[in-house]
């Protein structure tokens, strides 16, 4: 059951990465303004494998009980949340990319990713046989 969600979620997941990539070049298109390119493709990549990388992560532990269930998933959020903000650190210490854009795209981003990986949590949490009462 959870298998059929995460191919849901992954097909959400790109559908959402098509659009908002189609929305930022044909903003920079119309622009004229491709210095944003690499600050958005790379906030973009980061936030792509981090989501991803959570969704991986739940179906490799949903055969857990509840309990260690959500205490892994929401550890591995924890973590992520803090290898996100060392890459940010990163970034913008060694990448020539505009700041302003690069954080604004980033948790543009993230934020969107988030509502959707919380939205892939809680429905495959609430599908699992054992969580049925």
């Amino acid at each position: 059951m959870i298998e059929q969600g995460y191919k849901k979620f992954i097909v959400k997941l790109v559908i959402i990465s098509v659009v908002l990539l189609t929305a930022a070049l044909l903003y920079m298109v119309f622009t004229g303004n491709n210095d944003y390119r690499g600050a958005i493709f790379t906030s973009f990549a980061i936030n792509f494998l981090n989501v991803w990388g959570g969704a991986v992560y739940l179906v490799k532990n949903s055969a857990l009980e509840p309990k260690k269930f959500v205490n892994k998933v929401l550890i591995s959020m924890v973590v992520r949340l803090f290898a996100n903000l060392g890459l940010i650190f990163l970034c913008l210490q060694f990448l020539k990319f505009d700041r302003l854009v690069f954080v604004f795209a980033f948790f543009t981003f993230y934020i969107l990713f988030l509502i959707l990986e919380l939205n892939f949590f809680a429905t495959s949490f609430k599908q699992k046989p054992e969580n049925k009462v």
